[in-house]
């Protein structure tokens, strides 16, 4: 599967809703579908795109808020998107391993790191933090604003 591309849910949230870099997302799902590679990504991958959106209905920000039907079509939209979810027998155990190893605030992005390493991918982020926090120790792992358009 060292062809398929993997994404986070950072990514996958500005498919569906205008935010920085939406364009690049894009364009990357664009292109995977284009050149027949899978877009894969780890089990919890859809909760947190639909926790995103629910966090954009709680906002007070107006430039950030969603209404609830805006919310739910986004969603709808999202869901349209084919992508993998994978997992692997050691995911969890070997992320846990991993974001305590390197820092990470919580699991959830060790899984998407860990998965595309397992599978032997790159791992696409919006999540600029996290590229700062792996810098130089998980060349895998890229930047969304690196992707070329």
């Amino acid at each position: 599967m060292n062809h398929a591309v993997a994404v986070d849910a950072s990514v996958a949230v500005k498919w569906v809703i205008p935010e920085p870099d939406r364009e690049r997302a894009l364009k990357l799902v664009a292109d995977a579908a284009l050149a027949r590679r899978p877009v894969v990504s780890a089990p919890h991958f859809a909760g947190e795109v639909a926790n995103a959106l629910y966090q954009r209905v709680r906002s007070t920000d107006p430039s950030k808020h969603l209404d609830v039907p805006d919310a739910e079509q986004a969603l709808a939209r999202f869901e349209a998107y084919r992508v993998e979810l994978t997992t692997a027998p050691t995911l969890v155990r070997e992320a846990l391993t991993f974001a305590h190893s390197h820092g990470l605030v919580g699991i959830y992005d060790a899984l998407y790191v860990v998965l595309a390493r397992l599978l032997t991918v790159e791992l696409w982020t919006a999540d600029e933090r996290l590229v700062t926090q792996l810098a130089g120790r998980a060349p895998w792992v890229r930047p969304l604003s690196s992707y070329p358009l």
